[in-house]
């Protein structure tokens, strides 16, 4: 009864269902062929239940494949086209937009060249990167690349606002458009030389027979196998996931504290301010909202992805069923997904957020809409104009009044300060 007792504590949810199989087993005498008999029949069960979890937890790993890669493909690569366009027509306006467009670019690299392959191998079985060496070394080079790049953009984007609200004072001498593009090009760069060893430790590689053809897939090259199965996922975790966490996370909450505090002053300070000052700190609160959603954004966005790396280590070290195996495949499956979401949803973050991204976007694509905006805004000047010069004339013929009623010598001196100069 040991095999059948070991079978069915490893088959069995508890110990005390095994117990009440083997109570009832030995009710009914059974004999050694009866037993191997029943072990053999909770093998096939137990089998044929695993295949068939595991088979809709692969058909759904498939559809999410098949029909939400398209969908994101679709919706990130319009979003980021239209908000390149209209953050290049701003750029000279705003030095934050150069920033900003791109990664717009970065992140249509990246879904061409990985959620595209994710999609294309659904359809076809067969991923791109394998059809030529030069395809491998391409796509797995711009695939890192853009990735990594998007990421440190952004946290660029984060330190430049924090600079912005921390110092108002000095933000034009520091975050000049000449500074900013110098920082775009000292990212990329870096990344482009963290990123660069793919050109030639990757390629076209035979990894196993099929009967007597070879099989050829974009895999390391032998001499550097260990650094791209081994070193590599772990700098990759770091330079993509963990330490852009830790900044962004800590640099949103200085930004956040900051703003909490200077709100907190400026209810403080006297209602006569100047509006013009009003409006720059406004428009100013109005961009740091966006470039905020958009860093929370990739923090919400790629957590579940950075705990899925952590576990793949322990989880590999395991031996797990088939459907344990599946229902790791669908998770890693989905964190992905949401991953490649957070390179799809800037247009979006920047429209609902952004008010002068509206404007700019209406006013280049919506040209009509823009004309009737601006009738609207002209009439309203023209009635704020006019009520103001009417507010004007009130008080000064009051004035007047004022001073006809008072002696003379008030009057007269009224009179002189009123004109700034004594006559």
């Amino acid at each position: 009864m040991t095999n059948l007792t070991n079978l069915l504590l490893k088959y069995i949810t508890s110990p005390e269902e095994a117990a009440y199989v083997l109570d009832f087993l030995k009710e009914q005498n059974y004999s050694v062929e009866n037993q191997n008999d029943l072990i053999s029949l909770i093998k096939n069960l137990h089998y044929n239940e695993s295949n068939t979890r595991s088979g809709e937890l692969d058909a759904t790993d498939d559809m999410l494949k098949l029909y939400i890669s398209p969908l994101l493909l679709v919706l990130g690569t319009i979003g980021n086209i239209l908000a390149f366009v209209v953050l290049v027509k701003n750029s000279h306006k705003v030095s934050t937009y150069h920033y900003l467009y791109v990664l717009a670019v970065m992140d249509i690299l990246l879904l061409m060249t990985n959620l595209l392959q994710v999609w294309i191998k659904q359809l076809t079985g067969t991923l791109i990167q394998n059809e030529a060496d030069w395809l491998c070394k391409l796509f797995v080079f711009v695939g890192f690349f853009s990735s990594d790049a998007s990421v440190w953009l952004i946290i660029a984007v984060t330190v430049e606002r924090w600079i912005a609200v921390q110092m108002p004072l000095k933000t034009s001498m520091i975050c000049t458009p000449r500074r900013t593009k110098l920082s775009v090009i000292l990212v990329l760069a870096v990344i482009a030389s963290l990123n660069s060893h793919f050109l030639w430790s990757v390629g076209i590689q035979a990894t196993n027979s099929t009967g007597t053809s070879m099989k050829y897939e974009c895999a390391p090259s032998p001499a550097y196998a260990t650094l791209i199965n081994t070193v590599w996922p772990w700098v990759d975790a770091i330079i993509y996931s963990f330490l852009p966490f830790v900044i962004i996370s800590a640099v949103n909450f200085m930004i956040i504290n900051t703003v909490c505090k200077a709100r907190r002053r400026r209810e403080t300070l006297l209602l006569s301010s100047k509006q013009k000052k009003i409006e720059t700190r406004r428009a100013n609160s109005k961009l740091t909202l966006m470039l905020l959603s958009l860093s929370f954004s990739f923090l919400f966005l790629t957590l579940p992805m950075n705990i899925m790396m952590i576990a793949v280590v322990f989880w590999n070290k395991e031996n797990h069923s088939p459907e344990e195996n599946w229902t790791f495949s669908l998770i890693r499956t989905i964190t992905e997904l949401l991953m490649y979401t957070n390179h799809t949803v800037n247009f979006m973050l920047y429209f609902v957020t952004g008010q002068r991204f509206r404007q700019q976007f209406v006013k280049i694509f919506i040209p009509c809409n823009t004309s009737w905006s601006t009738a609207n805004e002209n009439e309203r000047t023209q009635h704020n104009t006019h009520h103001m010069k009417r507010v004007s004339s009130w008080n000064s013929d009051k004035n007047v009044k004022d001073d006809i009623a008072k002696p003379s010598f008030i009057r007269s001196n009224n009179m002189k300060h009123r004109h700034g100069q004594y006559v």
